[in-house]
């Protein structure tokens, strides 16, 4: 075997190597498109409809917690030796609790 061959040999598989690099990177750039492309039809807008139901859910909730407060206020303005009397209670109660 010559030198010159050995060289020669070496030189074809640098080329072979070379050209596996640039299909690999060819491949895994055609991949990534892929992936953005299904990223962008299938998952952002499944994201968006579970943040618009999250937002829903949180108006609902902080409507209610409106709702409920509102009636509680009326209640004790309606009567407010019983509603001293249940507020004192529950402190007893937590008192006792805590204490523990």
């Amino acid at each position: 075997m010559t030198k010159s061959s050995s060289v020669d040999r070496l030189d074809e598989r640098r080329a072979g190597a070379s050209d596996l690099g640039a299909s690999a990177e060819a491949e895994i750039a055609e991949l990534r498109a892929k992936v953005e492309a299904l990223m962008a039809q299938r998952v952002a807008p499944m994201v968006a409809q579970v943040a618009d139901d999250a937002r829903q859910a949180a108006q609902d909730t902080a409507e209610t917690v409106r709702r409920n407060a509102q009636s509680l206020l009326d209640e004790v303005r309606a009567r407010p030796l019983t509603s001293l009397g249940i507020a004192a209670a529950v402190g007893f109660v937590l008192a006792h609790l805590l204490r523990r």
